[in-house]
């Protein structure tokens, strides 16, 4: 069973708003190169940044925290390449066209203030999953 996760990069710019709102826990991704997942995750369990729920994985560190945990991990981590929010979750997405619908779904008016800001889409394959599934072209 696949689970797809859609995130958004946190960047300077998103932080004040995201402080200035009610705080709320939110679940992140933080990428790092390979073999610096244990030291990123001790980074993010500092007191500094205080992520709690912290587990290595692929590349990265899942952790969970408000908006001020998010905004100290893309301030303060030094071996944090990029920070990202989940925003939807979603098991059983198999086909493109379930994708689209599962991308639809999202309340994009939530994270783009305007019609005039864009959006950047980069996905990320488990080349491992392709070809044991058999579905690699």
């Amino acid at each position: 069973n696949r689970c797809v996760c859609l995130y958004m990069l946190l960047a300077l710019s998103h932080l004040s708003a995201a402080l200035s709102a009610a705080p709320r826990p939110s679940t992140y991704f933080a990428t790092t190169l390979g073999g610096l997942e244990p030291v990123l995750a001790a980074e993010l369990s500092s007191p500094e940044i205080g992520a709690s729920a912290v587990s290595c994985g692929r590349l990265g560190v899942h952790f969970e925290g408000g908006p001020e945990v998010g905004a100290r991990a893309v301030l303060w981590s030094r071996t944090a390449l990029r920070v990202m929010e989940l925003l939807e979750r979603r098991e059983g997405v198999h086909t493109q066209a379930s994708l689209y619908d599962f991308a639809r779904a999202v309340r994009w008016s939530e994270v783009v203030a305007s019609e005039q800001q864009t959006l950047s889409v980069g996905a990320v394959l488990s080349l491992d999953r392709a070809r044991a599934s058999g579905k690699m072209r």
